[in-house]
């Protein structure tokens, strides 16, 4: 494709493949990619893209929770970092019946420290 037919790259961040544990959270649910209901595709310091069991409307605010693990000096607990985010894109757009697996775009004001999760980051 050549000029006026070429679509402008609009985000600010590169996106990464990533395998993370994670858990999805509201005030009335709790869902993560240990049980199957999600799964984060791609990550960047603004934000991330998921695919879950579960339709969110645009704007839902969540919760979420990445599971990492013990450091050496933190041998008996996992650590967590936990950003607050707002829904951004839904496909479907719309609650549907019978759909299985909604793919979730979550923008996160305020980052993801990628410099801490770099040790499950795939590149």
């Amino acid at each position: 494709m050549t000029g006026k037919h070429q679509k402008k790259e609009r985000r600010r961040h590169d996106r990464m493949p990533v395998e993370i544990p994670v858990e999805i959270a509201s005030l009335s649910f709790k869902i993560s990619n240990h049980d199957g209901q999600c799964r984060v595709v791609n990550i960047s310091c603004s934000g991330l893209y998921c695919q879950i069991d579960r339709f969110f409307p645009v704007f839902t605010t969540l919760d979420v929770t990445f599971l990492l693990e013990p450091t050496p000096k933190n041998k008996d607990q996992k650590n967590k970092i936990t950003c607050r985010g707002i829904v951004v894109r839904t496909e479907p757009s719309r609650l549907t019946k019978d759909c299985k697996e909604y793919r979730v775009a979550i923008f996160v004001p305020d980052g993801i420290p990628l410099d801490t999760l770099s040790g499950v980051i795939i590149n």
